[in-house]
């Protein structure tokens, strides 16, 4: 349904798939907490900033009391074939987890990725609500990428989590120009790029938008025609790519 934009529709459907993943599932299950998290991406694409707000702070709690649990109690939980899939279906929006993989060795070492994500999403919200924790928590996200990218064991999630840190600094990135932090958003904002192009090529909607946020930070510094090249040409890539 977010293909088509009828997002009403699509909330109605993610909250009778998380119904469904609760009867089925473990409270702890992964796929509650991807479930929560795609809710709250969903109803920031709504407008609905507390309701996102809430659900993403709800998943971060869900994830946290699933990481305490004893190994050997999660790896019987991740035990439960094909409802995942089955339930939960493939999206591509930006900061949406659906029937992802994240094996890579302990629990607690995969955890990582997610975590980001999570982290991301919230600090959106709270960006979205003007709560000055946002900045804090989108480092924290950024953080939990870097530690999985400066270690060689685990070198199968680097491409993983290099797409989910160019998310996250693309979205501090629109924080830090909203209030005037133009140099710092600039840096963060020249490594998305380049991690975009490298990963998905310079005609990927996710580089156009990054694309986006440059033509924003070049349109506070008053760098008019700068800013007008950067915003058609995303415009290029979002018209071609549909």
């Amino acid at each position: 349904y977010h293909d088509i934009h009828n997002l009403a529709q699509a909330s109605v459907c993610f909250r009778q798939s998380h119904e469904a993943l609760k009867a089925a599932l473990p409270p702890e299950h992964e796929a509650i907490t991807d479930s929560l998290n795609n809710q709250s991406v969903l109803r920031l694409a709504m407008n609905d900033i507390e309701e996102a707000h809430k659900l993403a702070r709800e998943c971060l709690e869900v994830f946290r009391k699933r990481i305490a649990l004893p190994e050997e109690k999660r790896n019987r939980m991740a035990a439960y074939p094909g409802i995942r899939q089955a339930l939960s279906g493939e999206t591509n929006w930006s900061g949406v987890l659906t029937s992802r993989s994240y094996a890579a060795g302990p629990a607690a070492v995969s955890d990582r990725v997610p975590l980001g994500v999570y982290l991301n999403n919230l600090a959106r919200a709270e960006a979205r609500l003007n709560l000055v924790s946002a900045k804090k928590t989108f480092e924290e996200a950024l953080a939990q990428f870097e530690s999985v990218l400066n270690d060689a064991k685990l070198a199968s999630l680097h491409g993983l989590a290099r797409k989910e840190k160019a998310i996250t600094q693309t979205n501090l990135a629109v924080y830090l120009i909203d209030r005037g932090e133009l140099g710092q958003a600039e840096l963060l904002l020249k490594d998305a790029l380049e991690v975009r192009r490298l990963l998905v090529g310079p005609k990927h909607p996710d580089f156009a938008g990054s694309l986006t946020t440059l033509g924003y930070l070049q349109f506070r510094r008053r760098q008019l025609a700068e800013a007008g090249e950067s915003m058609t040409r995303a415009a290029d890539i979002y018209r071609e790519s549909h």
